[in-house]
Parts: structure tokens; C-alpha cells; sequence
């Protein structure tokens, strides 16, 4: 990549994480997402099913981002567990369908 104002190039290494609900094949059709960006994009492309239908991730996900709040320098003031009204609550919801 050449940075702004520089005269020369600099080699860098980046990996890109992008999500969409979108057609990306038939955004490319219609005109409105470039095919060139979507060949970069799509070196690794899986599809993760919405957590509506894997509710069973739910506190899983939400135990380790407590458990990496932990580890900060404000977690004394932070919540590190899950209350059970929260995990009973999480059991009842009624997940929306879009």
C-alpha cells in the first residue's frame, strides 16, 4: 500500500472480516457491489446461521465476553457472571422472525 503523502510503498499484512445478510452474487448482477472487491472478499467465505436459530450459543457467547471483561483494567466495576433471571429470561424469549 502507498499511505498518503508517502513516495514509496509499504508491504502490510491484513486480514478482513466482513459480514453481510446481502446477495452479494446478485448485488454483483445488479451493478451495486464491484466484482473485484468481492473476489478479494470471498478467499474464505462460510455462512453462520443467525443466533434466532441457535439460541443454544446465546450464553455461551455472552460467558466469554464476561469472562474477557474480566480481564480488563476495569474489571473490578464490572459484572463477571450471568444472574439467573438473565439465563431464565434468555429461556423464555421469544425470538423475532425476520
Amino acid at each position: 500500500m502507498k499511505p498518503v503523502g508517502a513516495d514509496a510503498e509499504r508491504a502490510v499484512d491484513v486480514r478482513v472480516i466482513a459480514a453481510t445478510p446481502s446477495d452479494l452474487t446478485s448485488a454483483i448482477a445488479s451493478g451495486t457491489f464491484r466484482s473485484d472487491l468481492y473476489y478479494r472478499l470471498s478467499v474464505l467465505a462460510f455462512e453462520l446461521p443467525p443466533l434466532r436459530s441457535r439460541r443454544e450459543d446465546i450464553l455461551l457467547i455472552v460467558a466469554e465476553l464476561l469472562r474477557r471483561r474480566a480481564l480488563t483494567p476495569r474489571a473490578s466495576k464490572a459484572r463477571t457472571s450471568i444472574g439467573s433471571r438473565a439465563i431464565a429470561g434468555r429461556a423464555t424469549y421469544a425470538s423475532c422472525e425476520t
